[in-house]
């Protein structure tokens, strides 16, 4: 049974307030990942459960911190070996999906050491364990290193090509991959040739399969569709939505990409909203979250539409923590988008009193702008005052 610090504190406390002579002051300690248990999901599902019942923003912070900068040696400066410190290091202070899934990578582009692809495996089930979405991608890479260790290490292990075509059944039957496009990879274009693959091919031939694109896949990972959505001036830093967005989808969120085309680390990016749409489009609610270690980072959610073959229609800014001063809520009900610029009001100078300690006194609305959504995806406007200016918009999010 799990050892909670959060219920032993909670007895303590108890205890200690039965005695009038001395008051106490607990500070409650969460549970921590050790380098030996990285891979335990008991341990941690209780350090994200502890973690999350104390609430420390600081952790997540630096937890994203060091995930961000793995993303840099890995994508952008291609030295893996740092990656995977960094990547175990942000692990170390609070585990992610998103975290394990790309240190699986990092893991499996070491080709022709056998440790790191066993490790990759266990990361890859980690951020399944943790809902990575979308799971076929995690299909698709345990078999890429189960393929990669047969060809590389010429095992006799009948299991591991049991092991290639068993993921690669859930991954063609999900519609990630079609046979053409497995053919073509050279991680596991190899296991084409082998008996069990065409076996399982002639099974699943009198089932139609067509492959998902990969903006099938990423409209998957979404919640499920709604038609009704608001973000109040309170709610703006978006601190309910955790499931982070695969930079493999770095085509449909251009903010993810920086001017030099690399991966851009100074913000996360997170699943939001389906919004539906027509057979002209649809739209998707996405936030981002900035990681320049302010005390209080600068959070946008924007609303995109897109069209069938996944290709941008329209962007807009629709909410946003913009800075310690302005916000911006926003209602989406249907094809209506409502934005409020509001001016937050502290109760003591934001330059003198930490976030902690403070409190938003009150919200002075600025201005009120009304879009919509025209029945081609294009987000256009509907009303708004003779001298607004979206000020907030960003240049990233121009279309």
């Amino acid at each position: 049974m799990k050892k909670l610090n959060i219920a032993a504190a909670c007895l303590f406390a108890l205890a200690v307030s039965c005695s009038p002579q001395k008051e106490y002051k607990l500070k409650i300690k969460p549970l921590t990942l050790k380098k030996s248990e990285i891979y335990d999901y008991s341990v941690v599902r209780d350090v994200l459960f502890d973690a999350e019942e104390v609430g420390l923003d600081s952790l997540k912070d630096k937890s994203r911190d060091l995930f961000l900068k793995g993303v840099d040696s890995y994508k952008n400066k291609k030295e893996l070996a740092s990656a995977i410190k960094q990547f175990k290091s942000s692990i170390l202070i609070l585990p992610d999906a998103k975290t394990y899934y790309e240190l699986g990578n990092a893991l499996l582009d070491f080709r022709a050491d056998k440790e790191m692809l066993e490790e990759s495996i266990k990361a890859f089930r980690l951020a399944e364990d943790l809902n990575f979405q979308p799971k076929a991608k995690i299909n698709y890479k345990i078999a890429c290193v189960y393929n990669v260790l047969q060809s590389n290490f010429q095992t006799s292990e009948d299991s591991y090509v049991s092991s290639v075509v068993f993921h690669l059944r859930e991954v063609i039957e999900k519609g990630l991959m079609d046979t053409n496009s497995i053919k073509k990879d050279p991680l596991i274009g190899s296991i084409t040739s082998t008996n069990e693959y065409k076996e399982m091919i002639q099974r699943l031939s009198n089932t139609t399969v067509a492959a998902a694109s990969s903006f099938d896949l990423f409209k998957k990972a979404f919640p499920a569709e709604t038609d009704k959505f608001f973000i109040s001036a309170n709610e703006v830093e978006m601190k309910d939505y955790k499931e982070s967005v695969s930079y493999d989808f770095v085509q449909f969120v251009p903010e993810m990409e920086n001017a030099s085309f690399g991966r851009d680390v100074s913000h996360d990016f997170y699943y939001v909203a389906n919004m539906g749409g027509n057979e002209n489009y649809s739209a998707f609610i996405y936030t981002s979250e900035s990681f320049y270690g302010e005390d209080m980072q600068p959070v946008h959610t924007v609303l995109a539409t897109y069209d069938k073959e996944g290709e941008i229609i329209s962007r807009k800014l629709i909410s946003c923590q913009c800075s310690t001063e302005n916000v911006r809520e926003a209602s989406v009900e249907g094809n209506k988008i409502v934005m409020k610029d509001f001016k937050r009001k502290w109760q003591y100078p934001v330059d003198e009193v930490s976030f902690d300690k403070n409190k938003i006194k009150s919200f002075e609305l600025v201005a009120e702008a009304k879009y919509k959504i025209a029945e081609d995806g294009k987000i256009v406007v509907d009303e708004i005052p003779a001298n607004y200016n979206d000020s907030t918009i960003l240049a990233s999010q121009a279309k």
